[in-house]
């Protein structure tokens, strides 16, 4: 299943806490369980830590969700790998904003691709500066932790990161 739709939101992580809520509110409705959620958004996994008062209320309507699924465990990944959520979400931006999120049963066709390359395992890659790999890792992006094994270990927070 899948959903998109155009957010009004007063930032970026207004808009990916809106979207986490509603995928959030389609597991629940329809018993979806169990769950794993990827985000490529790490102030969103920092909000789900660490509650700040400006998302307060998002966060504890995602909180008593995830509780509800069981309590999935939330993951960091990189937008090149979810593509899919990345195309609905753009696909979402050009639409009329409305309270209502339009509900997908199937793949639309545009993503069906997508869904191709990931079922294969399809690889890209992204550079990106060692300090942000260590604070990845905190949020378990196993990608960051297979390409930097020998920087990162997989056991314990890298020096000076605290998960």
């Amino acid at each position: 299943m899948g959903l998109y739709h155009n957010i009004t939101a007063q930032n970026h992580t207004m808009a990916e806490l809106e979207a986490l809520l509603d995928g959030l509110k389609i597991a629940a409705d329809c018993s979806i369980v169990p769950i794993g959620i990827e985000l490529d958004s790490i102030e969103v996994i920092e909000a789900l830590e660490d509650t700040q008062p400006i998302y307060a209320t998002r966060i504890n309507s995602c909180k008593l969700l995830m509780k509800r699924l069981g309590n999935p465990l939330v993951h960091h990944s990189f937008r090149q790998a979810t593509k899919v959520a990345d195309f609905l979400s753009r696909l979402g931006t050009k639409l009329t904003p409305s309270t209502q999120a339009t509900i997908l049963s199937t793949p639309p066709d545009h993503t069906l691709s997508l869904i191709k390359d990931d079922q294969q395992g399809l690889i890209s890659t992204k550079q990106v500066l060692r300090t942000i790999c260590n604070k990845l890792a905190c949020f378990d992006n196993l990608a960051v932790i297979a390409n930097y094994g020998d920087n990162v270990d997989a056991n314990r927070p890298p020096n000076g990161v605290t998960p």
